[in-house]
């Protein structure tokens, strides 16, 4: 399994797992290029990074050097965004509006957790490094949470040719390059 298909594997789990979280689905789902996920209008949104690639032959350490074969080390973050419900006039919210939106992000902060532990017993994956989650926001109208996790993945280096991604899984109806 490559990095992508890691990716694209969380992500479906996660997403998977919302609709019976109190806030329930999302609108929007992205595997999103860069090291940051902006904030796009639609907030109630599911995401994931890869934030870095690397070696391992001694998982969750990384390799220094190229001796010898390694594995590919993933590391990702995925994230739930929802909609920040404020009052019009601006003032304080209500208590019970507050803690019913605490409850709601540690709900999903609950799924994430669930869907990496589910998506790693379904694909036999043992080395999966699970990170804190961590509340974000809230940023204008979106708050809510992510967590880092690293994933021992198949390593697609090859010296006799080009492994591609798109070698390896499908590309999504629209893909602009075909």
């Amino acid at each position: 399994m490559d990095e992508y298909a890691v990716a694209r594997g969380l992500l479906d789990e996660v997403t998977g797992l919302l609709p019976v979280t109190r806030a329930g689905a999302v609108e929007l789902a992205y595997l999103h290029p860069g090291a940051l996920m902006p904030r796009y209008s639609s907030c109630d949104t599911a995401w994931c990074l890869v934030t870095s690639i690397g070696r391992t032959s001694n998982f969750p350490q990384p390799d220094m050097s190229f001796n010898g074969p390694a594995d590919a080390m993933v590391s990702l973050t995925l994230g739930v965004d929802r909609c920040y419900v404020r009052p019009d006039d601006n003032l304080a919210l209500d208590v019970a509006e507050v803690d019913s939106q605490m409850r709601d992000i540690l709900d999903d902060g609950r799924a994430l957790r669930q869907a990496i532990q589910c998506w790693a017993s379904k694909n036999r994956r043992s080395r999966v490094l699970v990170g804190p989650w961590t509340p974000t926001g809230p940023a204008g109208d979106v708050f809510g949470g992510q967590i880092t996790v690293q994933v021992l993945a198949d390593n697609v280096c090859r010296c006799d040719g080009f492994t591609s991604v798109d070698d390896g899984t499908p590309r999504l109806a629209g893909d602009p390059r075909g």
